[in-house]
């Protein structure tokens, strides 16, 4: 077994597997806490909200555009 894992190594030149932290969920669970707290003076994110902060948590959008489109909502 380790040396299929030394060959794999050899092959794709580094861990042959992904190595990452969950970042949707602590991405969005941070997000959502920063916008309730900040935006919503600590009520619930709205539906427009919620979208906004998956896009960001997906890594589909950057903080700065997440927290753009949040100041637009009305």
């Amino acid at each position: 077994a380790i040396n299929i894992f030394l060959r794999q190594v050899a092959l794709e030149e580094g861990i042959p597997f992904e190595v990452k932290l969950p970042k949707y969920e602590k991405a969005y669970k941070e997000l959502e806490k920063a916008v309730a707290y900040n935006a919503f003076g600590g009520g619930v994110p709205s539906e427009y909200a919620n979208r906004i902060l998956k896009l960001y948590a997906k890594d589909l959008i950057d903080l700065e555009t997440a927290v753009f489109a949040l100041g637009r909502e009305k």
